[in-house]
């Protein structure tokens, strides 16, 4: 699975994969990449429909980018979590 930038906020990802993309439905869930180490990370959360004209899981797909989140996500966790 290939990302390119598109935006400082959005990915647009291409899979090799026949099908491998979001389907109707599949909004909020994640995109994860194989990181350093052979960790895997959170890169995007689907977003919304391909290409005009193209079923969304033929690709492009277009994703929010979790890294440019991640100081809001961090903040938003910490000031709701509930101790047990």
């Amino acid at each position: 699975m290939r990302a390119r930038y598109a935006g400082p906020t959005r990915l647009c990802t291409v899979s090799s994969r026949p099908q491998a993309m979001g389907r109707f439905g599949d909004s909020g869930g994640p995109q994860l990449r194989e990181g350093r180490n052979g960790r895997w990370e959170l890169s995007g959360v689907t977003s919304g429909p391909g290409a005009p004209d193209v079923a969304c899981s033929a690709g492009p797909g277009p994703y929010t980018s979790a890294p440019a989140y991640a100081h809001w996500i961090k903040k938003t966790v910490r000031s709701n979590s509930t101790p047990w």
